[in-house]
């Protein structure tokens, strides 16, 4: 015959069941507690991820900075310095420079051109200065001409032409603007009469250009004191700006490795609440 629980065995009975499902209820509502915090870890994790490296983009910015700066300026001002950009090598532009260069003497004309600096650094030619004399003329009993000087700042094309062709009466005649002086004397030489012509006319053609390669040497050169400029002026800048990038750096990774240690201590609590729940499970399946 089966043993009849007794009245006081089935109190006990009933306290230790009423104690089983209190601490299960209890483990299962920690459970979720823990999962949840669990999923709000992953979340500020997720999102401390991603704050961290704009902490570090901006800070590496921040330290950038004052290299990018002198690097632009140093660049950009030796550029329009026409000394050219690092690395590469540049297109050099020479301009077209044409010099007259005349004797009284009988000498031709002499034209000489060469190609040279262009741009800001190219420095305007020599004055142009011409000095024309006119035919002796024999006025009451004395010889006189016309000496006129002339100084040439516009159509130098146009005048070196007439100059090489030797039509000095032209120039006498169209030219307007001149100094004059009238020379006296009580005899010339008949081969030595007419038109005469004396002075230099330089000219720089900005319009007939040629384009020649930047040399290996001035690039280096230009490379290297962009370099030195950059490095040099934006450590002073940075030096004095008292920004710890390090410290900065530290500090970010720091927030983020507590925000990683958060989530794995939640998920080793959540691991030992899910084994005591089983374990409770399994006792009461008993």
């Amino acid at each position: 015959m089966a043993h009849r629980k007794t009245r006081k065995e089935k109190i006990k009975s009933q306290a230790r069941r009423a104690a089983y499902f209190q601490e299960l209820n209890k483990l299962k509502e920690q459970q979720k507690e823990l999962e949840k915090k669990v999923e709000n870890d992953r979340v500020a994790k997720e999102k401390g991820f991603h704050i961290r490296n704009l902490k570090i983009f901006k800070d590496t910015c921040n330290v950038l900075l004052p290299y990018v700066i002198c690097a632009s300026i140093s660049v950009g001002g030796i550029f329009l310095l026409q000394g050219g950009l690092p690395v590469k090598r540049d297109e050099i532009k020479k301009a077209k420079y044409t010099t007259l260069n005349i004797e009284e003497q009988g000498e031709s004309p002499v034209l000489e051109t060469h190609y040279g600096t262009y741009g800001i650094w190219a420095s305007d030619p020599s004055s142009s200065i011409i000095i024309l004399k006119s035919p002796w003329e024999e006025v009451d009993g004395e010889y006189i001409r016309y000496k006129r000087i002339y100084d040439i700042t516009s159509n130098k094309n146009e005048i070196i032409k007439i100059i090489l062709e030797k039509d000095y009466k032209r120039l006498f005649e169209e030219l307007s603007e001149y100094k004059e002086e009238i020379e006296k004397a009580n005899y010339i030489a008949d081969e030595n009469n007419g038109y005469s012509v004396e002075g230099n006319i330089y000219l720089r053609d900005n319009k007939d250009l040629i384009t020649l390669p930047e040399s290996t040497t001035k690039n280096v050169v230009i490379t290297l004191l962009e370099i030195i400029l950059t490095l040099g002026i934006g450590a002073a800048v940075a030096w004095n700006r008292y920004f710890d990038y390090f410290d900065s750096i530290g500090g970010t990774n720091y927030s983020y490795h507590i925000k990683i240690e958060t989530l794995e201590r939640d998920l080793v609590k959540l691991e030992e609440t899910n084994k005591k729940i089983l374990a409770l499970t399994r006792k009461g399946r008993i």
